[in-house]
């Protein structure tokens, strides 16, 4: 079964989402750094996500609209 992975900005706007999911989403289960329910992960950074640049800062490849992509720097278990 795939799950949703929602990234908050802080821990507790996590807590938030997860308030506001729970009547359709159904419980959602307390770990140490995340939330989890039969459908949902949810958890929150530590730190900026984003940081703006200058559009003369960009790679040429970046600045036609291939943006570069991330990799999650910890598996989340399913």
């Amino acid at each position: 079964m795939s799950k949703t992975l929602v990234i908050a900005e802080k821990p507790s706007v996590a807590q938030d989402i997860v308030r506001a999911l729970t009547p359709t989403a159904g419980k959602f289960e307390k770990h140490d750094d995340h939330f989890e329910s039969d459908t949902f992960v949810v958890t929150s950074a530590v730190g900026h996500l984003v940081e703006i640049q200058a559009p003369e800062e960009l790679t040429s490849s970046a600045a036609n609209g291939a943006l570069p992509t991330c990799r999650s720097s910890r598996p989340t278990s399913t």
